[in-house]
């Protein structure tokens, strides 16, 4: 995913399935500079990772 679409999604008010490594996260932050997000699993949101936006895919 580019970071100006994670941006997007951040920014939005849809809801749209973001999967890392196919299990549905949440974007908490975009570092438009560095192409990364800050993302926590759905299911547990202790579970908190920064990575880079080409690891994460829109379902």
């Amino acid at each position: 995913m580019e970071a100006s679409r994670a941006q997007q999604i951040l920014k939005g008010n849809d809801t749209v399935d973001v999967k890392l490594n196919g299990v549905s996260v949440w974007i908490d932050q975009v570092d438009l500079a560095n192409r990364s997000v800050k993302i926590h699993a759905q299911h547990n949101p202790a579970d908190v990772r920064t990575v880079s936006c080409e690891q994460l895919e829109e379902a």
